[in-house]
């Protein structure tokens, strides 16, 4: 498949806000949503290790829709945001829901030209989209753009959701991620929403359950059974990684 329709496939998708169904502060899928609990697993994560960050200003690349910087800008008012995206009709889905977001900004454009460095920045489920010929540049752009001392976020599907998604060209393995991303220090990796049956029988909640009762159960549910995963049964990955001084 081309480089265009993989993207397109995802382009498309910014037809309709998906991510903003899924609640953040209290948590629902306000549609039958099988995937809600599972973005709100590795989200929820990011949103967690930001807050515990002291930064000025957030650069998120491939930000789509702007959901993570809609949820961080509201908690972090006094810091700046900015999310890149290439997908015109996702920038203007995330300008439109975030308008009155005065400490969010959201560019159609390419991060590699934003004109100054960023203390904090996060790539959340993106690299898996980037070409291989595309993937070296692409990462060392993200190095120019990290202050030194700068924090990094990557969230990746694991090498455990296979086949390969569509849209997607790769999955991810731990070692997989080091290496993409050898030039930062790594710090820590986080291992989350485990795949095979739980996962599918948390899935079961949405169709037997009405919607105020299945958010709670849903919820409580996975917290226990689903969220905490280890590298061999994961679906997603999030590293974190330092520019050194």
């Amino acid at each position: 498949m081309s480089n265009i329709n993989k993207f397109k496939i995802q382009e498309l998708q910014y037809n309709f806000p998906y991510h903003y169904l899924v609640d953040f502060e209290n948590f629902k899928s306000f549609k039958n949503l099988n995937w809600g609990i599972e973005y709100y697993a590795y989200i929820n994560k990011v949103k967690e290790l930001i807050l515990d960050i002291d930064y000025k200003n957030h650069l998120d690349i491939g930000c789509g829709d702007g959901k993570l910087i809609s949820i961080i800008s509201k908690l972090n008012k006094e810091k700046q945001h900015f999310g890149y995206d290439l997908s015109e009709p996702a920038i203007l889905l995330a300008k439109a829901l975030n308008f009155n977001r005065k400490n969010a900004t959201f560019v159609n454009g390419d991060f590699a030209e934003a004109e100054f460095e960023f203390d904090l920045i996060t790539l959340i489920e993106v690299l898996e989209h980037i070409p291989d010929a595309e993937i070296e540049n692409f990462v060392e752009n993200i190095y120019k753009k990290l202050k030194p001392g700068g924090k990094l976020i990557v969230s990746l599907p694991s090498i455990n959701v296979f086949p390969v998604k569509a849209k997607h060209y790769r999955h991810y393995s731990l070692e997989m991620i080091k290496n993409s991303f050898s030039k930062f220090k790594f710090e820590k990796a986080y291992f989350l929403v485990k795949k095979g049956f739980i996962f599918k029988a948390n899935a079961i909640f949405s169709t037997l359950f009405p919607y105020s009762i299945m958010n709670k159960l849903q919820l409580k549910f996975a917290k226990k059974t689903l969220f905490t995963a280890n590298q061999n049964n994961c679906r997603h990955i999030i590293c974190e990684f330092t520019k050194e001084n």
